[in-house]
């Protein structure tokens, strides 16, 4: 999903983005990253609250990045290794 507001931001995409993030940040999953969640909050915040096109591509190509890190880090914990994440 940020994959697809970094490549065409508009209004849409970003706004998909920011419901997938607000469904995300209120589901269970998240305790995955408990250590994680104030730097991951404070991206979401970020998104949600910039309106320039121009400032928004790199904040969101930059927590594409961090999400892909994060995600490499917790995939690797032993509890999930029967459990294979779907990306």
């Amino acid at each position: 999903m940020s994959r697809a507001a970094e490549e065409n931001c508009e209004k849409k995409t970003t706004d998909a983005l920011n419901e997938k993030l607000k469904e995300f940040t209120e589901n269970s999953i998240r305790f995955l990253f408990y250590k994680d969640i104030e730097t991951f909050e404070r991206f979401v915040e970020e998104i949600r609250l910039t309106r320039q096109t121009k400032d928004l591509v790199p904040i969101i190509h930059r927590f594409g990045a961090y999400v892909e890190t994060l995600f490499a880090q917790v995939s690797m914990r032993s509890v999930l290794e029967g459990h294979p994440f779907e990306r």
